[in-house]
């Protein structure tokens, strides 16, 4: 068996049958080359400077006239657009494609149909590091970096490499919302999932850090709270209520669990 060549920070685990990559960095890498072909057009529209008021303050020409990160991220002279579009041209010399002017996304998305035969090259593990640090920069800009976790996994670790999993724990909330709405924490490390009946038992253990508001009406009908207790709660300062009518989640599950 082949041991995958990815970057990792335990044993490296066994790379899929015929390449040099484990599940996990084919996965995440096929991810990384996705996200630059979807976020790439977004880009020049970010270079239109916003209006409103806090554009006109400050001394004039204080404020570039758009955003410095996003123009060198698109410049074709530029780092990001250089690294993916120069792993692009590998791929075209050394699979002998007929040569074409690229631009990242098109790199991008000639990459991803070619993803499993770099995952077979001895360079895969570079090019993945480098296509990696691209999509993060080009996420960072857009605004599409996963939000802070909330703890860490306290389940048993499945790859047993330590006594509980530790993966960064973060609150998915993908679904619509009503009836059918559930709150769900999700570990990123393990995929083990909580749903919200289990919040007042997993937030517990985890001790979460970061806000998370949610409709007074959701959480009086999912925790039996009526109007008048919520009321009492946020008045005397036990609850963070917000200006949209909101109330924070692990205020009220601490209050239930003091209960």
């Amino acid at each position: 068996m082949t041991t995958c060549i990815g970057n990792h920070d335990t044993d490296p685990p066994t790379a899929e049958p015929g390449l040099l990559l484990c599940r996990r960095c084919h996965t995440r890498l096929a991810k990384d080359l996705a996200s630059i072909s979807a976020l790439w057009h977004h880009l020049a529209d970010m270079l239109i400077p916003t209006g409103g008021t806090s554009a006109s303050r400050g001394k004039p020409g204080s404020r570039p006239a758009c955003d410095l990160d996003v123009a060198d991220i698109l410049d074709p002279r530029g780092a990001v657009h250089q690294r993916i579009v120069s792993w692009a041209r590998v791929v075209i010399e050394d699979r002998s494609l007929a040569p074409r002017r690229l631009d990242a996304d098109q790199a991008a998305r000639l990459l991803a149909v070619h993803l499993d035969w770099i995952a077979a090259q001895p360079w895969c593990d570079e090019a993945a590091a480098e296509i990696h640090d691209c999509a993060w920069q080009i996420r960072r800009v857009c605004g599409d970096l996963p939000d802070p976790p909330v703890g860490t996994c306290p389940d048993i670790d499945p790859m047993g490499q330590r006594d509980t999993c530790g993966g960064p724990l973060r609150i998915d909330t993908a679904h619509q919302w009503g009836a059918q709405t559930v709150i769900t924490v999700v570990c990123g490390r393990c995929g083990s999932a909580w749903a919200d009946a289990d919040l007042p038992h997993i937030l517990r253990i985890v001790q979460p850090t970061r806000r998370f508001p949610v409709p007074r009406e959701w959480v009086m009908a999912r925790y039996s709270i009526n109007p008048g207790q919520l009321r009492m709660w946020i008045n005397r300062g036990h609850v963070r209520s917000y200006s949209d009518h909101q109330v924070e989640l692990f205020d009220v599950i601490a209050r239930i669990q003091e209960g």
